[in-house]
């Protein structure tokens, strides 16, 4: 499963203050945008999602500009299940799509 979310913020014109890019505030991508496919990706694959959810294994990697995370690429792979999802979650986007099925 791939889930991803990202928008043209305009972030490199934002000041340090914005609540996008104030690391005061938790700006950035990964809590910011990355929550929205990481909770899509958990209904759909997690089958004790609501119950007893279970822990996936988890690989991450970030793109930093001025400290604060502008691009999120995530994997999570689901032991008991074999279920996999990359997640990516971006502010610089200009184009995008959804795709399900």
């Amino acid at each position: 499963m791939f889930c991803d979310f990202g928008l043209d913020t305009g972030i490199a014109s934002f000041p340090a203050t914005h609540p996008l890019k104030s690391l005061d505030l938790g700006g950035g991508a990964l809590l910011d945008l990355g929550v929205y496919p990481l909770m899509f990706s958990s209904v759909v694959l997690d089958e004790h999602v609501g119950q007893k959810a279970s822990i996936p294994e988890v690989t991450s990697s970030l793109f930093v500009v001025d400290r604060v995370n502008h691009d999120d690429v995530i994997v999570l792979k689901y032991p008991e299940n074999g279920r996999m999802v990359v997640l990516t979650a971006s502010m610089r986007g200009r184009v995008g799509w959804i795709s399900a099925g």
